[in-house]
């Protein structure tokens, strides 16, 4: 595959194991900054189901395991997307109590996803929660300046998860 594997073992002491994985790099940037108004930073709305619908846009199948996976373990299920523009569609279609949205992803990014959502002003304030490995303080910035509520850093952490879902939606009582 391409990668590289290293152990170095001393008795008593420990080992340590280190690797390198070569991965498939996205061919462009994210979208550029916002050009229209500020968003409004208004909480969400408190329309709840009984079971809150969650809409997951990832176009990486493995990062779609991972994250179905942890929100199971929350209790939670989600509606899965492969791009922004099935994102938005999905949007049209139906309502959702929260969105988690990768930021790179094939035919529309998830910061124009955004940004879209935020100035359609047709369905309610609905939670959008960042889900990228770009975490630089300017990235996480770009989705604020978007219209995202919240920052996920890949590789996504369960409690991180855990943490930033309890903000906006109910937990199981199991989970809380």
């Amino acid at each position: 595959m391409g990668g590289r594997l290293t152990v170095h073992s001393e008795v008593g002491k420990g080992s340590v194991f280190t690797f390198s994985v070569l991965c498939k790099s996205h061919d462009r940037d994210c979208s550029p900054e916002p050009t229209a108004k500020p968003v409004d930073n208004r909480p969400p709305c408190n329309h709840r189901r009984k079971e809150p619908k969650i809409l997951l846009a990832e176009d990486n199948k493995v990062n779609v395991m991972v994250a179905i996976s942890m929100l199971k373990r929350l209790g939670f299920t989600a509606q899965v997307v492969a791009n922004g523009v099935e994102a938005l569609e999905a949007m049209r279609k139906d309502k959702y109590d929260l969105v988690l949205l990768d930021i790179c992803m094939p035919l529309m990014d998830g910061l124009q996803v955004a940004y879209a959502i935020r100035n359609t002003g047709t369905s309610p304030r609905i939670p959008i929660i960042a889900v990228t490995a770009n975490a630089l303080r300017s990235d996480i910035e770009r989705c604020f300046a978007h219209g995202m509520d919240a920052f996920i850093p890949k590789p996504v952490m369960f409690q991180k998860l855990r943490e930033i879902l309890s903000k906006y939606l109910p937990l199981p009582l199991e989970q809380q």
